[in-house]
């Protein structure tokens, strides 16, 4: 079993090696509970180390790249960042808020709250609309209003222009966001006299837009909020997410 799960980290798959070791020892473990064997053979293998490649995104890359997104024609670039680094919300939820609710609807705003069930987990949240973000000068309610414009469209983030076979107030698909916030961040790069990150590390994709934010609320919030915004359970996820790893300086 040792050598076989050597052969996912020999091929820099640490992660598929971790999730496999995992389920082995769930294996064995219900084996022994039926009493076909007598000791877990997967205890003894030392579980793999996991070397995170992507750098985190600090504040002043973030403010770059929404410089960049809010120069943009697709506004909904510089809106979709705006809502992640202020909610601390996926990408997928960011993608599915909608401006009312709705049969089958994931996320919604009220009067005082944007209302989100975690796609990932099914925790469900209630974001006051006056939940601030100093840092870009924002509050929750003023990047909802911001998303409304002249396109009737039922989505927070929609296509502003027809693109392709998308016509104008279609829902931007999570993957369109993603490629999109690496072409704003790497214009941001570009303009940049500093970098923006490490260059032995990746850069920063739109998923660390939430650990940026939950690290700023935790500052400003404590970790229980942040926690609770995250939408975890146990506080050490939430943990990760704050870990900075290395890419910021510690301020005494």
């Amino acid at each position: 079993w040792a050598e076989w799960l050597d052969t996912f980290t020999e091929q820099d798959k640490t992660r598929s090696a971790i999730a496999w070791r995992s389920w082995l020892l769930d294996c064995f473990n219900a084996a022994i509970a039926a009493g076909w064997v007598d000791r877990n053979p997967i205890e003894p293998i030392r579980a793999p180390t996991t070397i995170v490649k992507r750098d985190r995104l600090s504040l002043e890359a973030a403010r770059a790249i929404i410089c960049v997104a809010r120069e943009q024609k697709d506004q909904w670039i510089a809106r979709s960042i705006e809502l992640a680094l202020i909610t601390a919300q996926r990408r997928e939820d960011i993608a599915s808020l909608q401006f009312r609710k709705r049969d089958a609807a994931s996320g919604w705003v009220e009067s005082d709250s944007l209302y989100v069930t975690q796609q990932k987990t099914g925790a469900r949240l209630a974001i006051p609309l006056t939940l601030a973000m100093p840092e870009i000068g924002m509050t929750l309610g003023d990047a909802i209003d911001a998303c409304r414009d002249h396109i009737a469209s039922r989505w927070l983030i929609h296509q502003t222009n027809p693109h392709g076979n998308s016509p104008a107030g279609s829902q931007i698909w999570r993957d369109t966001i993603t490629r999109r916030f690496a072409d704003m961040r790497d214009e941001a790069a570009r303009r940049s006299e500093t970098p923006l990150w490490r260059q032995d590390k990746e850069p920063p994709s739109f998923h660390e837009l939430r650990s940026l934010s939950l690290r700023l609320h935790t500052a400003r919030h404590g970790k229980d909020f942040a926690q609770a915004l995250a939408g975890h359970k146990d506080a050490r996820t939430t943990d990760t997410y704050r870990d900075i790893r290395g890419s910021e300086w510690v301020k005494l």
